[in-house]
């Protein structure tokens, strides 16, 4: 029995055009220029399967809704193969709390936007360059404006904001500036304004935990122009030592690709190493680039890992600089 047609709107509706995966902001649906040229990305992944054998499944019967909304979770393809294919982390338990959690998520984001959308008509559109306007704030002479090229950011409970898909630009008398710019292929970044300071958290990838921490809180104050940065580190500084370089770079540089090996991780705990010594991973990163398995996802951790370091590395300068006054 196939999904109705009733259940795959509420399923789609439901979805708000993105990835239910946590973390993820991939859209369901893109298209590259024109409404007619729109492509489907989004993938109908069943909790409970079909078949007994299949991903999460058991020696039971599946019951007449196995086709339905409610068993079905919407996900982008990379993150459809990364459940299916780890059937014991991604149970059925997990992904129907996944599903309700990114459904209520949908649902807050709709009903809260429309606070945003007010600000639509107010003039901002032009800073933005074509981006959508999201939040506005005010302070003296000062404008800042949370421009948005991915889906709509979420309002928390604590009040702050967390979204990807970005552009945080300040303008003061006629000058204009961006800040900073959260990509959609980037963790969701947490952002709000207290006292004409805006506060944006990046999250990062853990390996030892598998989850997404706090890595680094960025501070503009707007009140001047341009506004004056600061970065504070938030991930813990000793989580590797440097000896374990050295065992983490045999196993990189192997030059045939091993499906067994989870490349993505040793980055990241090579990362983890970085936070002390980030000149010298970065140097070591380097020398992977030739590498058969340095392309597609890895590719991707790798310039994720480059640019944190880069990061770390201007904290500690900062830090240096600063001591030395």
């Amino acid at each position: 029995m196939a999904l109705s047609a009733k259940d795959r709107k509420i399923l789609w509706g439901r979805s708000g055009n993105v990835c239910a995966f946590a973390g993820c902001r991939q859209r369901l649906t893109e298209f590259i220029e024109k409404p007619a040229d729109t492509i489907v990305i989004g993938e109908e992944c069943h909790i409970y399967p079909r078949m007994a054998e299949g991903p999460r499944g058991t020696s039971q019967v599946a019951d007449a809704k196995v086709d339905s909304h409610v068993n079905i979770i919407l996900l982008c393809p990379t993150h459809h193969r990364i459940v299916d294919e780890q059937p014991e982390v991604f149970t059925v338990a997990a992904l129907r709390d996944m599903k309700v959690s990114h459904e209520q998520k949908v649902r807050e984001s709709q009903r809260h936007f429309d606070t945003l959308n007010e600000l639509k008509a107010s003039g901002y559109e032009a800073m933005c360059s074509g981006l959508r306007v999201g939040n506005v704030w005010h302070f003296g002479s000062s404008l800042l404006v949370a421009c948005l090229f991915g889906s709509d950011p979420i309002l928390l409970q604590n009040g702050r904001w967390k979204g990807s898909g970005i552009e945080f630009k300040h303008n003061q008398k006629s000058k204009s500036e961006t800040l900073l710019t959260s990509t959609e292929a980037e963790p969701d970044v947490e952002y709000w304004v207290a006292n004409h300071v805006l506060y944006i958290i990046q999250t990062t990838y853990e390996p030892e935990s598998k989850s997404l921490v706090p890595f680094v809180e960025h501070q503009f104050d707007f009140g001047s122009y341009p506004a004056i940065q600061s970065k504070r580190l938030l991930l813990n500084e000793f989580h590797r030592s440097i000896e374990e370089l050295p065992k983490i770079m045999e196993q990189l540089k192997k030059h045939e690709y091993d499906r067994n090996i989870d490349y993505g991780s040793l980055l990241y705990r090579l990362r983890n190493i970085g936070l002390s010594e980030p000149e010298h991973v970065l140097k070591q990163i380097s020398e992977l680039r030739s590498l058969k398995w340095y392309d597609g996802i890895n590719a991707e951790a790798a310039k994720s890992v480059i640019d944190e370091l880069e990061i770390v590395r201007s904290i500690k300068l900062s830090r240096s600089q600063r001591s030395n006054v």
